[in-house]
């Protein structure tokens, strides 16, 4: 190509020294016509070096057939030759900083200029690194979120499971371990009805440890139960009147109430929420009992139930007058059958506090507790409640 045709075409092409994008345009003997500026920086070849040299002197893979044949329809009038950046990272390789390749989508077609007849290759590069390395990014994430879905799936799998195990592990306790209680206490009623005149009264001491004593193992089993019960099944909520919640907690503990002659102050005005119920009935029942079954001896018992809504939050405060507990003893009190007192000063199980714990697991909550030795204590609960915009939340009341 002569000079003055060289002039020509930079001319021509003149307006695409300004785009962000490569463009080159070769003769059909591989001539480079036109290099623009945005080739010269991704390449650090100038256009006085290149233009009207063959491309392969500077970039020789392009002798290899895959490239060749392709240019070679592209030359005779064929369609246009596309270098995908999925299977041809670049036609004209391109360094970011560190030497990073800069990744290209080049499309190569055939072109004619004026009246000549002669067919030119223009070639188009366009970068696509950001656009590859955010694909990449987010077919990562979208990998890890399948795995994270698969793990999840695995987890709930062996969760599934493990309730299996844990319904048998239920039912044997139900059925199997009640079984030979209930012949033990049966007999022992008779003895007590029957023939307890006959014994003197070492005989009836050691006849009523009997009978209290599987009177006692009667109740660990209950206790026991309802602990394996409190599963992650039961964390599905649905909107509960608070208000009618306490008063069925007031009318099954009021004959412990009545037994202990304790009070119970319960919260005036409350709300409806968004909460488990069965949950929550397990949490504050536990904890009523608790302060009203470990108080002082002859203080009548006291406790005081109060409550807020907090920022998405319900805090419950349940407050006793009781015998206190101990710092060092505040993480083991809320562990399966932990106990600080012997049975023959104050009958419990410890599995009571463990269902608390427990239940307020499953709701997402925190539970903490304050308490002094001789004086009482407080426990502290927060649980994240949902209005699920179905219902008017108070934000102020007792």
């Amino acid at each position: 190509m002569t000079e003055d045709k060289l002039k020509n075409v930079s001319h021509y092409f003149s307006m695409l020294d300004y785009i962000h994008g490569g463009v080159c345009l070769l003769q059909k003997d591989y001539t480079v016509l036109f290099w623009n500026e945005c080739l010269e920086d991704w390449t650090g070849i100038s256009k006085g070096d290149i233009i009207g040299q063959e491309i392969d002197q500077f970039y020789p893979h392009l002798k290899e057939p895959k490239y060749r044949e392709r240019f070679s329809t592209v030359f005779e009038g064929g369609p246009p030759a596309v270098f995908s950046s999925q299977f041809h990272k670049y036609v004209f390789p391109c360094f970011l900083s560190r030497k990073r390749l800069r990744i290209q989508h080049t499309t190569v077609e055939g072109i004619r200029l004026d009246d000549d007849n002669e067919i030119y290759a223009f070639i188009a590069c366009q970068d696509v690194t950001d656009l590859t390395e955010r694909i990449h990014a987010y077919r990562t994430m979208r990998d890890q979120a399948v795995e994270e879905v698969k793990e999840r799936e695995r987890a709930q799998q062996a969760l599934q499971e493990a309730m299996k195990e844990l319904e048998s592990f239920s039912y044997s306790i139900s059925h199997d371990l009640r079984a030979p209680l209930r012949a033990i206490q049966g007999f022992s009623e008779i003895l007590a009805k029957e023939y307890s005149t006959s014994l003197d009264e070492v005989g009836q001491h050691f006849l009523n440890n009997v009978v209290e004593a599987g009177t006692q193992m009667n109740q660990l089993i209950d206790d026991l139960l309802a602990y394996c019960r409190i599963s992650d099944g039961q964390e599905q909520g649905y909107i509960i009147p608070l208000q009618q919640l306490f008063e069925k907690i007031h009318r099954q503990i009021s004959n412990q109430l009545h037994e202990q002659q304790g009070i119970l102050e319960l919260p005036g005005i409350t709300p409806d929420i968004y909460v488990n119920e069965s949950l929550l009935m397990q949490i504050i029942m536990n904890l009523i009992t608790n302060g009203l079954l470990y108080h002082r001896k002859n203080i009548p018992p006291i406790v005081k139930v109060s409550c807020e809504i907090k920022n998405d939050f319900l805090l419950l405060r349940v407050n006793d007058n009781g015998i206190g507990i101990s710092k060092e003893y505040h993480e083991k009190i809320f562990e399966v059958f932990q106990r600080l007192h012997a049975n023959e000063e104050i009958q419990g199980t410890g599995i009571g506090l463990a269902n608390v714990k427990k239940a307020t697991t499953l709701l997402g909550g925190v539970l903490s507790l304050e308490s002094t030795v001789g004086e009482g204590s407080e426990f502290f609960i927060q649980l994240p409640i949902q209005n699920k915009n179905k219902i008017d939340i108070m934000k102020n009341y007792v």
